[in-house]
C-alpha cells in the first residue's frame, strides 16, 4: 500500500485558506467563506491534524498514566502525579479536535454529499469516528449533536451524552461504508489523501477496523460486542500493508510531533521503569530506546524520526483485537494462541525485528491468557493511547498508581480513569459543560466513564 507523506509547506498554505471557523475560541470565521473551499484543499489539512492529534498531547498525557512515559521537569513532571488540570487540554480540544480537524471533517462531510463526492465524504467519516472516539474516551460526554455550527447556528453546543456518542460514531462508520462501496461521484480523492492516496477499498478496510476497536471498547456492556468486533474484523484489512497511518515529512518543520518534543523539551520526559522493566529481554526495545538512555523519542529510534508515522489503527492491534474477542468468546487456545502471535509479529514487523527473533521472543511468550494477551498489546502498540483503553476496561496491564497523586483532582489516587474538560469550555459554554459534569457525577479524573461501567 503506498503511503504519503505529510508536506507541512503544502499543508501551512491550505490552512491559510480554510482557516477554520471555531464554536469554542474568541473569534469566528464566517462559514459560509469555508462553503466555497475545494475538498481537495480540506482533507489534507484535516488528515495532518488527525496525524498531530494521535502523536501529541493524545500519545503523551495517557503515556504518562500508563507509565510508558514519566515526567522528568517542567508539565511532564506535574503529569506524572496527575496534576493534569483543566488548562491541559486546551489546544487539543480547541484547535485540535472542535476547532481543526471535526471543524475540517464536518465540512467535508456536508460538501461532499452536495457535490456528489462519497469517497470524500467516506473518508471524512472514517476520520470523524475516530476523532470523536478520541473526544469521548478522554472526557466522558462531548459536544457533537449541533456543534460546527458557527455563528449562524449553535455558539455554545449542548453535549450528548457518552452512549449517545457511540451511537454516532456507529452511524458515522456505517454511513463511511456505505460511501466508499458506491460510485466515486463527479470528485475523487487522490494526492490529497494523505494516507491513502484515494485509494476506497483502503479506507473501507479501514473503516470496518475502527469498527472493531470501538465495538470492542465497550465490551463491559456485553458479549455481543466481542461478536461484533470479530464481524467486522472479517472486512478489515489483513496486514501491515492496510495499515492507517500519517507519514510525516523528513524536514524539520514537517517532522512527527513526537520527534518535534524531543528536539524541543528532551529534558522533560523519559520511559518509565515500569514500561521498560516489561520490555526487558525484548528485542523491540532496541527500536524504541536510544541506546543507553532511558530516551525513547531520540532520532535514531523507530517512533522518533522526523518522518515516523502517526497511526490511526494498524493490523497489530487488529490481531490483539482478534485474540481477545476469541478468548472472551469460547474460541480455542489454539486460535487465540494463533492471533496473539500474529499481532507481536505484526509490530516486530514493522518494526525491523528479523524473524530469528521474533522466535525466540515468542517462546518466553506464556499461554494466552487475557492478561497475557493485554500485556502483549501494552507493548506492541506503544506509544499510542490504545493502552488507556484496555487498562480501564480490564485492569490490565498490573501497574501501581503514582504515590506522589494529587488527590484533589484524583480522589483516592488510583490510575485516572478520566481527563478533566478544558477550561475553554468552562469559560465559554458555561452551562453546557456543568450539565454534561452533572451527568457523569463529577469532573474528576477518578470518575468512571459510562463504556467503562
Amino acid at each position: 500500500m503506498k503511503k504519503y507523506r505529510l508536506n507541512i509547506v503544502a499543508l501551512l498554505i491550505a490552512t491559510i485558506l480554510i482557516v477554520p471557523s471555531c464554536d469554542f475560541g474568541d473569534t469566528n470565521v464566517d462559514p459560509e467563506s469555508l462553503a466555497e473551499v475545494d475538498l481537495n484543499l480540506v482533507l489534507p489539512s484535516a488528515i495532518a491534524q488527525v496525524g498531530f492529534n494521535n502523536m501529541g498531547i493524545a500519545t503523551r498525557n495517557p503515556g504518562i498514566v500508563m507509565q510508558y512515559f514519566e515526567g522528568t521537569d517542567a508539565q511532564q513532571l506535574q503529569y506524572t502525579s496527575y496534576t493534569m488540570p483543566d488548562n491541559t487540554f486546551n489546544n487539543l480540544w480547541r484547535t485540535g479536535l472542535y476547532g481543526g480537524a471535526m471543524k475540517d471533517l464536518d465540512l467535508i462531510i456536508g460538501q461532499a454529499e452536495e457535490q456528489n463526492a462519497p469517497y470524500y465524504a467516506g473518508i471524512a467519516k472514517v476520520l470523524m469516528a475516530e476523532s470523536l472516539g478520541l473526544a469521548t474516551k478522554f472526557f466522558g460526554d462531548v459536544p457533537y449533536s449541533n456543534a460546527f455550527q458557527g455563528e449562524e447556528g449553535v455558539l455554545s453546543p449542548t453535549y450528548d451524552a457518552q452512549d449517545a456518542i457511540f451511537t454516532t460514531i456507529d452511524n458515522l462508520l456505517a454511513g463511511a461504508i456505505t460511501d466508499l462501496q458506491t460510485d466515486g461521484g463527479d470528485i475523487l480523492p487522490s494526492s490529497d489523501d494523505l494516507v491513502f492516496g484515494g485509494d476506497e477499498d483502503a479506507w473501507l478496510a479501514t473503516a470496518y477496523a475502527l469498527q472493531a476497536r470501538y465495538s470492542l471498547l465497550r465490551s463491559a456492556k456485553g458479549s455481543s460486542f466481542y461478536t461484533a468486533a470479530l464481524t467486522a474484523l472479517d472486512n478489515a484489512f489483513t496486514s501491515n500493508a492496510g495499515n492507517a497511518e500519517v507519514t510525516f515529512d523528513a524536514s524539520a518543520n514537517g517532522a512527527n510531533p513526537f520527534h518535534q518534543f524531543h528536539r524541543d523539551r528532551s529534558n522533560t520526559m523519559i520511559l518509565a521503569d515500569f514500561f521498560l522493566s516489561q520490555m526487558s529481554g525484548d528485542p523491540r526495545l532496541a527500536m524504541i530506546r536510544e541506546s543507553g538512555t532511558s530516551a525513547g523519542f531520540a532520532p535514531n529510534t523507530y517512533w522518533g524520526r522526523q518522518e515516523s508515522p502517526s497511526v490511526i489503527i494498524n493490523y497489530a492491534e487488529l490481531k490483539f483485537i482478534e485474540a481477545e474477542a476469541l478468548r472472551q468468546t469460547g474460541g480455542t487456545d489454539a486460535e487465540v494462541r494463533a492471533a496473539l502471535e500474529a499481532g507481536i509479529r505484526a509490530n516486530m514487523d514493522q518494526l525491523g525485528v528479523s524473524t530469528e527473533d521474533q522466535d525466540l521472543y515468542l517462546l518466553t511468550v506464556n499461554g494466552s491468557s487475557l492478561e497475557t494477551i493485554i500485556n502483549e498489546k501494552y507493548k506492541a502498540l506503544y506509544p499510542q493511547n490504545i493502552a488507556w483503553d484496555d487498562y480501564r476496561r480490564t485492569g490490565f496491564p498490573s501497574i501501581t498508581p503514582n504515590a506522589d497523586n494529587n488527590e484533589g483532582l484524583n480522589p483516592g489516587g488510583g490510575i485516572p480513569q478520566r481527563f478533566i474538560y478544558p477550561n475553554s469550555e468552562k469559560n465559554l459554554n458555561t452551562e453546557n459543560v456543568n450539565a454534561a459534569i452533572s451527568n457523569q457525577g463529577s469532573d474528576l479524573m477518578n470518575e468512571t466513564l459510562w463504556v467503562f461501567q
